[in-house]
């Protein structure tokens, strides 16, 4: 393709768009424009592309503009899949503007420090992405930064997976000033070729095949004070952010949340209701209920939850089922094979 970026391989991309399950999700459409410009020169070339995936670029142009989560991934997949560069998207992290996360962004760094900032971040992440499915686990002296899919969507392509938890690190050097030092990452797509060089970018070690997108960190490093940090801005964003919340079809957070609490309970093999009820900061009746209006148990969530993450567990290489049962919570790897003939029985 004429003016093409060095470096990429275009695949051949069927002339008709896959149509997408009436359940998937949305996000801001203005993170994958970023990469479109990136990649193809002319807004000609962008309009192609788009086209084949039933998306007019005109239409995503305005700030709050939203892509859905399927074409969205299925974007990134067309150009990046083949990419020659092995860094694509740390790169791609590394040149993102403020703009390109919207007004979640300007919330983050008109905050004190960086773990306020992230935790304003959680707040309003539906704005990036709709449902959200991510959450920090502030865990005495570690601060995890989980981001993921929520069960049943499309899984990130690995350049878009690794772009979202890079983008973290790169604005905390950013506003503070300072490097981030990042103790453990982990990524749910498969090890590339090239993962020596994604460790050396974090500066941490990098695990793959798991069972979420994380970075950890101390929690020192993010009480720092952010140089950009604006009181008078962060209070005139709050009221519009929760504006555009409110505007924003909700979705199913609720499930969201919940699935991302069990993933993060289930090693601990505890992941009972009531434990679950106290992470969502609700009681077990009211779990109960909106569960049933929902038309879902809690044992039918975890049990989804936990297939999802054997799914991608098994394709971790020199993973005994002794530690595939112990991720996924299960007592003794007989209980995690019962539970694989469970799941293949509903498939016939």
């Amino acid at each position: 393709m004429c003016g093409a970026a060095p470096g990429r391989i275009l695949r051949p991309v069927p002339a008709a768009p896959t149509p997408l399950p009436p359940e998937d999700g949305t996000m801001l459409a203005r993170w994958t424009v970023a990469l479109l410009e990136r990649e193809l020169a002319s807004a000609d070339e962008r309009r192609a592309v788009l086209a084949r995936h039933g998306v007019m670029l005109d239409a995503l142009l305005a700030a709050d503009a939203r892509l859905s989560h399927g074409t969205a991934c299925a974007l990134w997949e067309e150009l990046t899949a083949e990419h020659a560069d092995p860094l694509l998207g740390v790169r791609f992290a590394r040149a993102l503007s403020e703009a390109d996360l919207g007004i979640v962004a300007y919330l983050a760094k008109s905050c004190e420090t960086p773990l306020a900032g992230l935790r304003r971040v959680e707040r309003y992440y539906r704005l990036l992405k709709s449902p959200g499915a991510m959450s920090l686990v502030e865990d005495g002296e570690r601060v995890q930064v989980v981001d993921r899919p929520p069960a049943g969507l499309r899984a990130w392509p690995r350049h878009f997976a690794e772009a979202v938890i890079f983008t973290y690190k790169e604005l905390v050097e950013r506003w503070t000033g300072g490097p981030l030092v990042v103790e453990r990452v982990r990524f749910q797509h498969a090890a590339p070729r090239e993962a020596a060089q994604v460790e050396q970018a974090f500066g941490a070690e990098v695990s793959f095949a798991s069972a979420d997108n994380v970075l950890v960190v101390r929690r020192s490093n993010l009480e720092v004070r952010l140089l950009p940090h604006d009181p008078a801005l962060e209070r005139y964003l709050v009221p519009s952010a929760e504006h555009l919340l409110e505007r924003l079809p909700r979705g199913d957070d609720l499930l969201a949340a919940l699935e991302v609490a069990i993933v993060s309970a289930l090693p601990s093999g505890t992941v009972t209701i009531e434990r679950m009820a106290r992470e969502l900061g609700v009681g077990v009746r009211t779990l109960q209920r909106r569960l049933r209006s929902r038309s879902k148990t809690f044992q039918e969530v975890v049990d989804a939850v936990r297939r999802s993450v054997a799914e991608r567990v098994a394709t971790r290489p020199g993973l005994s089922m002794k530690e595939a049962a112990f991720l996924l919570g299960f007592a003794d790897p007989k209980s995690f094979r019962r539970a694989k003939d469970r799941w293949q029985r509903r498939e016939s």
